[in-house]
């Protein structure tokens, strides 16, 4: 159906696909059999029942050659954007998930019967899939920020209104970097932006994002510079846009965390996920 934001396919063939980007983020369903895909210069070996979430822009590659079954299916999450909590979470969601019944448990357990949901939803003729879909789509991520801070000392889901107050701000300050990336921000301002002194802030920061203060600035800088190598923007315009004082900079920093340089990342044929329909 045209104008849709999902599109699951099937898929059972021994065909590899190139490696390529889209502004979709895919999820990988492993059924049957093993399924070996590069993403983000990983080699992630699918086994049944395994799940590989891939975020929107990952440069990712689906090696082929094995018989067997599985569900990849294609998301455009920006309805879910509406939501501050999924735009602050999604900001430390970069690197590709890989979920297994060995390696989370129970957060393996969620996502995978939120994701067999989606697929009975999808194939069948039911009104109002797409809403259901998304409400499924809404607990995996939900699930997912969930699983990551229960082992916070500071941030835990179930901790005390004192753990709720720092996962405010530090939330709060994701949403900020989200839209002042491209500035001169030093760890210090951003500190100061929360309230902790810049030590007590970097160990914090860790904690929540799961990475340094500065190597989240430049990694956020680097997912815009990937949105905007899909239009006509010169590269010389967008190194100045997103935040780099020059080429040399921003290219190191670009290849560092997608393994190609933008003129490459931009080369890539890209799979329609910006004009997702249902088949």
């Amino acid at each position: 159906m045209p104008g849709t934001h999902v599109r699951i396919w099937y898929n059972n063939q021994l065909d590899a696909y190139a490696l390529h980007h889209h502004a979709a983020a895919e999820i990988v369903i492993c059924m049957e059999s093993t399924y070996n895909t590069i993403a983000a210069n990983q080699l992630y070996q699918l086994n049944a029942s395994d799940i590989l979430i891939i975020p929107p822009l990952v440069p990712h590659r689906h090696l082929g050659g094995i018989k067997g079954t599985r569900f990849i299916c294609l998301f455009d999450l920006s309805p879910l954007n509406a939501f501050e909590e999924f735009r602050a979470l999604s900001s430390t969601m970069l690197d590709p998930i890989y979920l297994t019944r060995k390696s989370a448990p129970s957060l393996y357990l969620r996502v995978y019967e939120s994701m067999m949901r989606v697929v009975d939803v999808y194939f069948s003729t039911q009104s109002t899939w797409e809403m259901a879909i998304f409400s499924e789509l809404l607990n995996v991520f939900a699930g997912i920020g969930k699983d990551r801070l229960s082992e916070s000392d500071n941030f835990s889901p179930a901790g005390s209104t004192h753990f709720q107050a720092n996962y405010d701000k530090f939330s709060g300050l994701m949403l900020y970097l989200d839209e002042h990336y491209a500035e001169d921000i030093s760890l210090e301002q951003a500190a100061e932006l929360v309230g902790f002194s810049k030590f007590h802030f970097s160990r914090l920061f860790k904690e929540y994002a799961g990475t340094t203060f500065y190597d989240h600035l430049v990694r956020r800088r680097v997912r815009a510079a990937q949105e905007l190598l899909s239009t006509s923007m010169s590269i010389t315009e967008i190194t100045f846009r997103t935040g780099w004082g020059s080429l040399t900079s921003f290219s190191r920093s670009f290849r560092k965390y997608t393994g190609m340089s933008p003129t490459e990342y931009r080369s890539l044929s890209e799979v329609k996920g910006s004009a997702l329909h249902r088949s």
